[in-house]
């Protein structure tokens, strides 16, 4: 491998992009001079502000997923579920058994915008109903606000993961209330969510009010507990995912703190996701 060979693989490894022009010519110059050699450069690399910051921004994307299979790992069998926005991309198979969901069910019937309605970060073609080992896994492609021809009790679990921030809060309103016609007597709601001033923490950073573009609000744990509430639901086991006590005392996100305590915590508050199985009153 040339030197020339070496700098832009290492650029690609390290930083994940092509080297600028003024780099690659001050790392050559080191090389050929005799001034670094080639482990030089590699610690050289791996001590640049861009390359920790890469590393913790997966290391955080890491966390937050496995914070997430923790809870789906978590939840009850159930025999008929409705996953409001489940899909996972590129993964026919949906959301709730990508992540882990370990029993057998009769059907996982997924709602899921059609995709030339959805945000530009989840365009992507539209995925197939199959048949699993652990059961049937149905697309219905529509907003999950339209559920009013869904029949009433027919569901043993509703699943919003990640996706009621998706929507009004007037639509998440209605939502909640057709969750209580459509679960069973014994049915439960499995909802997590962003943590407004835990999240705020990190949308403040980038320069922005929420997360994710495509949110339309994020709520506090107090809020989550009214709607639930008025929309004749009980909250049963709650969790936060992802504990961040030191961000929140700081009143600063801190990345490491994020990858430091992943999976459930009691002190749902101070935590980045939180996480709620409720159901009828």
């Amino acid at each position: 491998m040339t030197d020339e060979e070496f700098i832009d693989r290492a650029y690609s490894v390290f930083l994940n992009r092509p080297g600028d022009e003024d780099g690659r010519a001050h790392n050559l110059g080191l090389l050929r001079a005799g001034q670094a050699s080639r482990h030089d450069l590699v610690i050289g690399f791996t001590s640049t502000n861009e390359y920790i910051d890469r590393e913790i921004n997966g290391q955080v994307l890491h966390a937050f997923h496995g914070g997430r299979v923790t809870w789906t790992r978590s939840l009850p069998p159930a025999r008929r579920i409705l996953d409001l926005g489940g899909t996972a991309l590129g993964d026919d198979r949906g959301a709730l058994v990508g992540m882990g969901y370990p029993y057998s069910f009769d059907e996982v019937v997924i709602i899921e915008l059609p995709p030339e309605d959805r945000h530009g970060l989840y365009r992507t073609p539209p995925n197939r109903s199959v048949q699993l080992d652990q059961g049937q896994v149905t697309y219905m492609y529509r907003s999950m606000v339209d559920l009013a021809d869904l029949p009433d009790a027919s569901f043993d679990m509703i699943c919003s993961a990640q996706t009621f921030e998706h929507v009004y809060p007037d639509a998440g309103v209605h939502i909640l209330k057709e969750v209580t016609r459509l679960l069973t007597p014994d049915g439960v709601l499995a909802l997590d969510t962003p943590n407004k001033p835990v999240s705020y923490l990190q949308a403040r950073d980038m320069g922005e009010e929420v997360i994710n573009p495509d949110h339309k609000k994020e709520y506090t744990h107090a809020e989550m507990l009214e709607l639930f509430v008025n929309a004749g639901l009980r909250v049963v086991r709650q969790h936060g995912i992802g504990y961040m006590p030191q961000s929140v005392a700081e009143d600063r996100y801190i990345k490491e703190e994020h990858v430091r305590y992943p999976g459930l915590y009691d002190d749902i508050e101070k935590c980045y996701t939180l996480a709620y199985l409720a159901t009828r009153e």
